[in-house]
């Protein structure tokens, strides 16, 4: 009995609306998002020339700006530093991440490690309604139609009287359910994986995907992880749908889910990691740091008076010396104190997201893409 059930779901759900508008909605979204993040992909690497010379044209400047060799090499050293280029992400196309957040290049410096390449030059709309990527289309489109797919699979079939027929005939119930999982899945699978096949064609024929043993691996993995969050989502409705009477209670209750998982856990888990976790500015810390260097100033002016040494002796400057030493150190301990509490925040809220599986998805996504927090450590 579970052939004939397996192809009773597959065809009703084939001539129903719903199939028609998933199959549609899946071509538009998943390949329009693909397109447009691939356009901007191919527009940043064209970027990295650009930077290159900037970065070059700075530095021919310094160098050019003083006659003596050794204050070139100097100034370079302490005001320009080294500037590096930040390669694109191979896969940035696919999953978007925290990539456009960060900056064209870095300078490093012997005192500080400064982003570059803020591009304000476009349009404000560009961060006020940023780009629907594959993750986003995934983790909030596909994860509401899954829900609509599966939600009266069995309490629509309660209330026709459809299924207390069926299971007269001393059908499996366990048979009933995996051929209505299955059945029903598989239609809403298909149409996803046809437009990724298709936005993942187009990428290559724009040249964004280079056939590599390990690009073909993680996108392989990202599609394999998209679907089982889709399932998540599937299962779930069928579960409330096979628990309730009513369509109409199903659907209420698994759009309460929804909403749960997709729009309330992961907006309030950096939130709630902020009150638990709460980590100083950066502008108290730099306070702090200036005061570190008053009382050092300070205390320098003091050594005269208290060692009875003339002020610019050998035992003042020793002591001196020490004194700067004795800053640095504090400074660093201030450093390394708010880098702990950042970490520690960060790592609470990523913790916290966890119990969302919007968020396991994209953690997973931006991870497999090389667009997520570690390639953000960086700076």
């Amino acid at each position: 009995m579970f052939r004939p059930i397996f192809r009773k779901e597959i065809v009703s759900h084939v001539l129903s609306l719903r199939f028609g508008a998933t199959f549609i909605l899946c071509l538009l979204l998943v390949f329009a998002s693909i397109f447009v993040t691939s356009h901007k992909h191919e527009s940043d690497v064209k970027q990295i020339p650009a930077r290159v010379a900037t970065a070059q044209k700075e530095m021919k400047r310094i160098m050019d700006s003083t006659d003596d060799g050794k204050r070139r090499l100097d100034r370079v050293v302490r005001y320009m530093g080294r500037i590096d280029v930040l390669r694109v992400p191979e896969l940035s196309w696919a999953a978007q991440g925290l990539w456009p957040h960060m900056p064209g290049a870095v300078r490093t410096t012997i005192e500080e490690c400064e982003p570059l390449g803020d591009d304000t030059s476009g349009s404000p709309l560009a961060k006020l309604l940023p780009i629907p990527d594959l993750v986003y289309v995934v983790g909030v489109v596909l994860s509401l139609l899954a829900i609509l797919f599966a939600f009266d699979s069995i309490c629509g079939e309660k209330e026709s009287g459809t299924l207390r027929l069926m299971l007269s005939n001393a059908v499996p119930r366990d048979s009933v359910l995996l051929a209505k999982w299955l059945g029903g899945y598989a239609v809403l699978i298909v149409p996803f994986l046809i437009a990724a096949v298709g936005g993942l064609g187009y990428a290559w024929w724009k040249g964004l995907l280079e056939m590599s043993a390990s690009n073909l691996q993680r996108i392989g993995v990202v599609l394999a992880v998209a679907c089982l969050y889709i399932s998540v989502f599937f299962t779930l409705s069928l579960v409330v749908s096979a628990a309730t009477h009513r369509a109409a209670t199903a659907l209420f209750f698994c759009l309460l889910i929804w909403v749960a998982w997709i729009l309330v856990i992961p907006n309030l888990a950096p939130v709630a990691a902020k009150i638990v976790e709460p980590t100083p500015s950066v502008k108290k810390i730099n306070t702090e740091k200036i005061e570190i260097d008053k009382d050092i100033d300070l205390r320098k002016e003091r050594l005269t008076l208290t060692s009875g040494e003339l002020q610019y002796g050998q035992k003042i400057e020793r002591l001196k010396e020490k004194l700067d030493r004795e800053g640095e150190r504090l400074k660093e301990r201030l450093d390394r104190y708010f880098e702990r509490t950042v970490e520690r925040q960060t790592a609470l809220a990523e913790t916290l997201g966890r119990v969302s599986t919007l968020a396991c998805w994209t953690y997973s996504a931006v991870a497999l893409t090389d667009t997520g927090p570690d390639a953000h450590k960086i700076l």
